[in-house]
């Protein structure tokens, strides 16, 4: 059995924690499609790169308080090593 699903890469969701066989979503009206892909299958990588949003600009996700956290630790971290330059 196959078939055909056509869809354009604005159709494509690559979720930011695929599911164990699925590597992108393909909207097809009000259903979403799980779809498993491999790059070895792809004639241009470039296609797949897409499909999987790899030309999107990557999003770490660091909020304000993320940032202050990380400069909190990175300064304790100094002032240790201030004090045990002291004490040697």
């Amino acid at each position: 059995m196959s078939f055909q699903l056509k869809f354009k890469v604005e159709d494509v969701i690559a979720p930011e924690i695929p599911g164990p066989f699925t590597t992108i979503l393909v909207k097809q009206g009000d259903k979403k499609i799980p779809l498993f892909l491999a790059d070895t299958a792809f004639i241009d990588i470039s296609h797949f790169g897409r499909f999987m949003g790899y030309d999107k600009p990557i999003d770490f996700k660091l909020t304000v308080k993320d940032v202050e956290t990380a400069r909190k630790l990175k300064k304790s971290l100094e002032d240790k090593d201030k004090v045990k330059k002291h004490a040697q």
